[in-house]
């Protein structure tokens, strides 16, 4: 399949050409980087504007709209001469079935394809090369910056996945008569935040602040995703605009201090006789509140479904604003799940963050919801402890995006390309799962 949508074969040769040059590894650009670039920014005092510290849900309320869920997924391939990044993203539906992959597969999709790359490649060997007429092949980032060997891998992946990303947004929102044809009405979950804020941003922030002329590659990384978030926004105001909400659903919640930071959420916990520290993360935090909550009585058998929220994250307080037009505030909530309703000694609850715009959140209260109905009714009301659209989209986009790293993987192989030895056991590990 991936050899019908790129010319390995060239592109195998053009390395193999180079590589009697100058081979330029820069190990500090490698996945393993120690700065933390790709890690969510914590916003400036973040408003907690419920009125109780928590909610009980004990009955959940019919949702009958189509829910389609999009996630992407990036894979790697490294090699002695160059470093791959391969990406997919897949939208689908339960009600409405495929509704679009890129690359696509050999099915029958409700909308047209993308034409986006999907594979991004930073050569290591001097000089570099191009691949014009390799229209799912990139060297550059999405705000036109090469892919040299010092530029951070890591950041690589994300910019690939987070640009098919924001390409599939974009086309439901231009192609929904597509999907609504018979009347179906449908909203978006999209697995991650509804639009990220890469901690890249403040470290940049604070150096200018600071006055330092000296920033490293960092002026490259905030140009590509300010060009990332301008295009997400983009495709935010274009599904909005055609009263399609898009929810985000966070699942990793131990990097997130979202809810610690929130002004008089600590207020409302002692007003209940609950007080708890400055603990790192909003996952431990989270957890620790609801154990204390058990203890305290405020929460008895059987265990229902507990939401904490809403809260607002303005525009200026995760720092956005410093470096775009128009950025759109963010109503939050967290919803805890119990995986056992009757646990006796030690219950165990799944956690995740529901993100929306201010746009979306309007749209959702004029059909008489608020975000969180939907996340439940996908998740408790399907028998799942995480919104199963989500679970869905992710695992298809996980295969597709493993299959093609394995293919393309072999095929570097077979033309003489030496996989580094990371990425061999990686691509052993594959074959068996």
């Amino acid at each position: 399949m991936i050899n019908k949508l790129i010319n390995v074969d060239k592109i195998a040769e053009k390395l193999l050409k180079l590589s009697l040059g100058n081979v330029s590894r820069s190990l500090e650009s490698r996945l393993e980087n120690p700065i933390n670039y790709r890690g969510e920014a914590e916003p400036i005092n973040p408003i907690y504007i419920g009125d109780k510290p928590f909610y009980i849900v004990k009955d959940i309320p019919e949702f009958n709209k189509a829910i389609i869920g999009v996630d992407g997924s990036s894979r790697v391939i490294d090699t002695a001469y160059a470093f791959f990044a391969i990406a997919t993203v897949t939208s689908y539906s339960r009600i409405l079935g495929e509704i679009l992959d890129h690359p696509p597969l050999p099915a029958y999709y409700i909308l047209p394809p993308l034409n986006n790359p999907f594979i991004a490649i930073s050569i290591d060997v001097k000089p570099g090369i191009e691949f014009k007429g390799d229209k799912y092949v990139t060297t550059t980032s999405p705000a036109g910056v090469p892919y040299t060997p010092d530029y951070n891998k890591a950041l690589i992946l994300d910019e690939i996945r987070t640009s098919l990303e924001i390409s599939m947004l974009k086309q439901i929102g231009l192609h929904s008569d597509m999907i609504q044809k018979g009347g179906n009405e449908f909203i978006i979950f999209i697995d991650g935040p509804v639009y990220p804020v890469p901690n890249l941003f403040r470290q940049h922030y604070n150096l200018l602040v600071r006055g330092s002329p000296s920033r490293g590659r960092l002026d490259d990384y905030v140009a590509s995703w300010r060009e990332l978030l301008r295009n997400r926004f983009q495709a935010l105001q274009i599904l909005e605009g055609r009263n399609i909400p898009v929810v985000g659903i966070v699942k990793r919640l131990e990097s997130s201090r979202l809810l610690l930071s929130s002004i008089n959420y600590r207020n409302l916990l002692s007003e209940i006789g609950v007080s708890i520290g400055d603990l790192g993360n909003d996952q431990a935090f989270i957890d620790t509140i609801i154990r204390t909550l058990i203890k305290k009585k405020h929460i008895l058998q059987p265990y229902y479904p507990i939401i904490i929220g809403p809260i607002k994250v303005p525009a200026e307080s995760t720092f956005l604003d410093k470096y775009l037009e128009n950025v759109p505030s963010k109503y939050v909530y967290y919803i805890a799940i119990p995986v056992n309703r009757y646990g006796e000694s030690r219950i165990i609850y799944t956690l995740y963050r529901v993100e929306t715009t201010e746009r979306s959140f309007s749209i959702l209260e004029n059909y008489g919801i608020e975000p969180t109905i939907p996340a439940l009714a996908d998740s408790i009301g399907s028998g799942t402890t995480i919104p199963l659209s989500i679970l869905y989209a992710d695992k298809r986009s996980k295969g597709i995006s493993r299959s093609l790293a394995n293919i393309l993987a072999r095929n570097l192989e077979a033309y003489g390309i030496p996989l580094t030895y990371d990425t061999i056991r990686t691509i052993e590990a594959y074959s068996i799962e």
